[in-house]
């Protein structure tokens, strides 16, 4: 079953891992390189993909992290030496209801998502690794303006629907005509008006078209026109 991220409000208490290898656990320190892609696509939401930390002695050990998520309203100076070298600063600053200054925990090792962000606002965002005593050192934060609108596609456009031909769908384009026969997809048989359409034909070549006119369509036969 898919494992969900778990999520402590800013102003909960910090908990702790004893996941550190045997052996020489003080020689260990935490390698991470922090957030790899930061994207805002939806109004208010935050994405956020990083590759798993690891141990610089040890090696990649899975899901035995916890990534702490700095968020904050504007900019911040995570370089600040001040919050160098330990964690502690840094979660006594954010430790706040404060909304300006968010901090989130996840054990899911590869992403985090952020909703209910002020749209059309910039934050900073930092995220740092950490098992028991121990902390990544990376501080490089990043600057991310939060979306304002969805995406949406041209007005022109309806819809994209990709489709193939097969044993059981035939599909020829012959002088501006789209004809289908056989098993039409399901998403297929509402064809409109300005929806494009991708795939290969019958005769395995690619196609993308746009629809100009549906003159007939049933689950079984489509004829249109397209440029």
């Amino acid at each position: 079953p898919t494992r969900m991220p778990s999520v402590l409000p800013s102003f909960a208490p910090s908990s702790t891992h004893s996941n550190i290898p045997s052996g020489s656990p003080s020689l260990a320190k935490i390698m991470f390189s922090g957030t790899s892609s930061i994207l805002s696509l939806f109004v208010g939401k935050l994405d956020l993909l990083w590759s798993p930390a690891t141990y610089s002695t040890f090696g990649s050990i899975d899901n035995d992290f916890l990534y702490e998520i700095f968020l904050a309203k504007g900019k911040f100076n995570f370089t600040s030496s001040q919050y160098a070298g330990s964690l502690s600063a840094l979660r006594s600053e954010f430790n706040t209801t404060d909304t300006t200054l968010r901090r989130y925990h996840s054990t899911l090792a590869t992403s985090f998502s952020v909703s209910n962000l002020e749209a059309g606002e910039m934050y900073t965002v930092l995220v740092v690794a950490s098992a028991d005593v121990l902390s990544s050192e990376n501080r490089q934060s990043s600057e991310v303006l939060i979306s304002d609108k969805d995406p949406t596609l041209k007005e022109d456009i309806n819809i994209f629907r990709p489709v193939d031909a097969n044993e059981f769908l035939s599909i020829s384009l012959v002088n501006q005509t789209l004809v289908m026969n056989g098993k039409i997809p399901a998403d297929i048989t509402n064809l409109q008006q300005n929806d494009f359409i991708a795939g290969t034909t019958s005769y395995g070549n690619p196609f993308m078209i746009k629809i100009i006119d549906v003159a007939e369509i049933s689950s079984e036969y489509i004829n249109s026109t397209f440029k």
